[in-house]
């Protein structure tokens, strides 16, 4: 005979891994976590505070864009040899 628990946030706790049990472990077994979405979405978040007093949407979606999208711009004033900062704005990335 196993022991039963009587506590009523044992019993909700069991009946809530029981109907998500399928999901559960098919996050474990395939590795998956909304964890980056979570980050991204936070991210914005702070950037929309940052962005308070903006005049339009516009300029929070360009200022979401220049920090997320991995977009990297040159300081005109680096002088190394060879370095095009007008151009390395413009490559391809892959």
């Amino acid at each position: 005979m196993r022991p039963r628990s009587e506590s009523a946030a044992f019993v909700k706790l069991g009946r809530t891994i029981r109907q998500y049990q399928d999901g559960v472990l098919a996050a474990i077994e395939h590795g998956l976590s909304n964890g980056r979405l979570e980050g991204l979405n936070n991210k914005i978040r702070l950037l929309s505070h940052r962005a308070y007093g903006f005049h339009s949407a516009e300029a929070l979606l360009a200022l979401v864009y220049l920090c997320c999208a991995g977009i990297e711009l040159p300081l005109p004033s680096d002088k190394r040899p060879g370095y095009d900062p007008f151009m390395l704005a413009f490559e391809d990335r892959p």
